[in-house]
C-alpha cells in the first residue's frame, strides 16, 4: 500500500500523509472487524467453498482468520482510494487559499469527503428514479438531496 503512494505520488508530504492515514484508518477497521467477527460469532463457513478449503487444506486453516483477512483486503482497496482523494483535495483546498483557518479547511474538506465517500449508485438512484422511489432508495438527508440535482 505504501509503495504504491510513494510509486505515484513521489516522496512527498501528500503520499506520506495518506500512507499514515490509510495505516490508522486501516487498523481502526481491523480492530471494528475483529470485534465484529467475535461479537457476531462469524465462523466463516458460510459457503461451500470455506467448507472445500477445510476438507483439503492443512489441519491447521483458520478459516475466521481468512475471513478477517478478506475484510481488511477489501477495506484497503476502498481507503487507498478515498484516503488519496480526500488527502489530495485538502492540499488543493490549502493551495487554493492559504489563509484558511484550521477549522474552516476541516469543514469544507469534511463537504469533500461526504461526495467522494457516497457511492455511485445513489446518484444513479436520484437521477433514474421517480420521488416516490427517491426516498425508499436514496437515505440522503434532504440538504445532501438538494445538492444532487
Amino acid at each position: 500500500m505504501a509503495a504504491t503512494f510513494y510509486l505515484i505520488h513521489g516522496w512527498t508530504l501528500k503520499a506520506h500523509t495518506a500512507a499514515l492515514a490509510t495505516l490508522a484508518a486501516l487498523m481502526l477497521t481491523a480492530a471494528l472487524a475483529g470485534l465484529s467477527v467475535g461479537v457476531a460469532r462469524l465462523s466463516g463457513l458460510g459457503s461451500e467453498e470455506a467448507l472445500f478449503l477445510t476438507q483439503f487444506a492443512d489441519a491447521g486453516l483458520n478459516v475466521r482468520g481468512l475471513l478477517l483477512a478478506s475484510i481488511l483486503i477489501g477495506a484497503l482497496g476502498v481507503l487507498d482510494d478515498l484516503t488519496i482523494n480526500q488527502i489530495s483535495a485538502v492540499f488543493e483546498l490549502r493551495q487554493a487559499n492559504p489563509d484558511l483557518s484550521l477549522r474552516s479547511l476541516y469543514r469544507r474538506a469534511m463537504v469533500i469527503g461526504q461526495v467522494t465517500s457516497r457511492p455511485p449508485s445513489t446518484h444513479w438512484c436520484w437521477r433514474t428514479s421517480g420521488p416516490h422511489f427517491r426516498s425508499f432508495c436514496c437515505s440522503r438527508s434532504s440538504r445532501s438531496r438538494s445538492s444532487l440535482r
